[in-house]
């Protein structure tokens, strides 16, 4: 797998899991410590994965070559260029370099006008197959004199473009090229300087490796003004040589201050002083380089570093007082209602859940509020009694009486309903978002500190936020730092490493109040427990009523099905078993409801020539495949 499916995958892991991490049961049932450190590799996965990615961007390709170029400062300007292409899929049939200002062929005739203009002189080709070129005019000459491939270059190659054919694709390989020419620059001169700005490529393959030697016999160079993404300079004796990448569609150019006359080419006085106007210039384009090249390596070390952030903010409001608890614990840690052990203790201490309902009918039905008869796959539930004093029972009990017929909540019936009627499913959906999706923060607030998820929040927001912003930064300037799209990559990289951590459980980046951590780890004790059946043989109570605690409770904690497993297989037999298997009517109930009531009620939507600076180069263009 390479980098961006790698970041692609992990991102849609992301997606994925989304607002349903707190729900996992896999996650939510570890310490908090193993949480951490699932956490931690996550964000970690993600890192890795975004600064990998970010960095193969226009590196990686069905095509890509290493360039060197040779320049030679005499009168005329000769530029001998070697490719090494690297084809790593079978699709090509013409390896070439274009140019995107006027070329010329030796050999062939054309107007002094054309000739006393800015342009290119092809003087000979060399390749792994049949060269072949087309000049600004689009005539074309082919070396071997091969009529198929002189066909075909006049068919598919554009106009100043020098290359070579196979009559059978490329293979799979390295093919090498040699292409010579003789430049005839744009000149800029003051008189006592003269510039030149030659743009070796803009549009062109990864170039995987660059390397230039500009060759000075007559010490005509005055300043070397390399535009190229990555590179490094050096001098040795009369020769410059720089090296490193570019890549695709990248900048690779050389500006040149020279002395007086030293090269031949179509001249234009300049009325400034072309080395003040040079060194200003570039002078704008390193330092935006530099700024470029800081901000891609900030947001690198922030992408990296981010495990560090999740263990400060971890250490700083989620970690927690040590208690000793026992593995295993037998006996209901403390008397709450089914709904709260739900909300609190069961995963996300401000996420409540469709066991939260369960538990809660089981209890009422244990309390004698309710009586539920359970037919087939389908409950008729009947309301006996409204005295609580409980908010959530409340309405819970008044769901049940909105939709009752005859004084009868029977799932049979409202399931055929809710087909046929969009108006009653809307209702009812409404109603189901109320007790399933039900919230009390400031119940859960009473136990459990949020300050660790409240600062994840404002990073996610900070995060998205610069990465539109260096987005809107950088677009305009990809051209010149191609580089430069790492950095909205690497801040939504970022972005994903909080919002991972902003959708664990409360708990983890929260603090438990006064000893409710405690408690925490009784009702995990109490759960482990309930799902162990050897355990629970070991325990088996007589006490029918112990039995009900257990499935109410265990089924509040998410691990009903294990205790009514248990009881049917230990031959416990107490009604709310049976009342337990037919819950899943209220799931198919409330999917069939959503669905139905969006279809009624969902709404309806929706080649510069040779001026001064980086990108203002004569030449253009670069190697490329068809």
């Amino acid at each position: 797998m390479n980098a961006g499916s790698l970041f692609l995958a992990i991102f849609l892991i992301v997606l994925s899991l989304g607002g349903r991490i707190p729900k996992i049961g896999a996650f939510s049932n570890l310490s908090e410590r193993r949480q951490l450190a699932v956490i931690l590799i996550l964000v970690s996965l993600i890192g890795l994965a975004g600064v990998s990615f970010a960095t193969s961007l226009g590196k990686t390709a069905p095509l890509t070559a290493d360039y060197t170029a040779e320049i030679t400062i005499n009168r005329n300007l000769t530029l001998t260029e070697n490719y090494v292409y690297h084809v790593h899929e079978v699709k090509f049939r013409m390896l070439f370099r274009n140019w995107r200002v006027p070329m010329l062929i030796k050999g062939l005739d054309y107007y002094p006008a054309i000739e006393n203009r800015p342009h290119i002189t092809l003087i000979d080709a060399k390749g792994d197959g049949i060269c072949y070129a087309k000049d600004c005019f689009g005539r074309v000459v082919v070396w071997e004199g091969d009529l198929t491939a002189k066909m075909l270059a006049e068919d598919l190659a554009e106009r100043n473009e020098v290359g070579f054919i196979r009559a059978e694709k490329f293979k799979v390989g390295d093919y090498s090229a040699k292409y010579e020419f003789v430049v005839f620059p744009p000149i800029q001169s003051d008189g006592e300087y003269d510039h030149i700005n030659l743009k070796l490529a803009d549009r062109h393959v990864p170039y995987q490796h660059v390397r230039i030697v500009i060759e000075d016999p007559h010490d005509a160079v005055v300043k070397l003004y390399p535009h190229i993404p990555e590179f490094n300079v050096h001098k040795v004796g009369r020769s410059w040589i720089i090296e490193g990448s570019a890549p695709e569609d990248s900048l690779v150019e050389i500006e040149i201050v020279l002395k007086h006359n030293a090269v031949k080419g179509a001249t234009v006085s300049f009325a400034g002083n072309v080395l003040e106007m040079t060194e200003s210039e570039n002078k704008k384009y390193y330092e935006k380089r530099e700024i470029v090249n800081l901000a891609v390596t900030t947001a690198k070390a922030l992408v990296l570093a981010f495990p560090l952030v999740v263990i400060g903010v971890y250490i700083l409001y989620g970690r927690e007082k040590k208690f000793t608890v026992p593995e295993f614990l037998s006996y209901v840690p403390r008397k709450r209602k089914p709904w709260l052990v739900n909300l609190i203790f069961k995963g996300d201490a401000f996420k409540f859940d469709e066991d939260g309902l369960y538990a809660t009918l089981l209890d009422l039905q244990r309390k004698g509020n309710i009586s539920i008869e359970r037919q087939d796959n389908d409950l008729k539930i009947r309301v006996l009694n409204t005295d609580t004093n409980d908010k959530y029972e409340k309405l819970v009990l008044r769901f049940l009486e909105r939709f009752s017929e005859d004084g009868v909540f029977d799932t049979k019936k409202i399931k055929k309903k809710v087909e046929r009627d969009r108006l009653f499913s809307h209702a009812i959906a409404s109603w189901f978002n109320e007790i399933l999706i039900y919230e009390d923060r400031n119940i859960a607030e009473r136990f459990v500190e949020n300050k660790g998820k409240v600062v994840f929040k404002y990073i996610s927001a900070i995060l998205i936020f610069l990465a539109l912003v260096s987005l809107l930064w950088v677009a305009p300037m990809l051209d010149l730092f191609p580089n430069a799209i790492q950095i909205p990559i690497l801040m939504l990289a970022a972005f994903f490493q909080s919002f991972i951590c902003y959708m664990t459980p409360t708990q983890l980046f929260g603090r438990w109040k006064g000893d409710h951590y405690k408690e925490k780890l009784e009702w995990d004790a109490f759960r482990r427990f309930l799902s162990d059946m050897a355990m629970i043989k070991k325990y088996k109570p007589e006490d029918i009523s112990i039995w009900k605690d257990w499935l109410v409770y265990g089924t509040a904690l998410g691990v009903g099905e294990k205790v009514a497993k248990a009881m049917e297989s230990l031959n416990v037999r107490v009604p709310e078993v049976h009342t337990y298997y037919g819950f899943g009517t209220f799931h198919s109930i409330r999917t069939s409801a959503m669905i139905s009531s969006s279809g009624g009620w969902g709404g309806v939507g929706t080649g510069g020539f040779g001026g001064f600076g980086a990108g203002g180069g004569f030449g253009g263009g670069g190697a490329g495949g068809r």
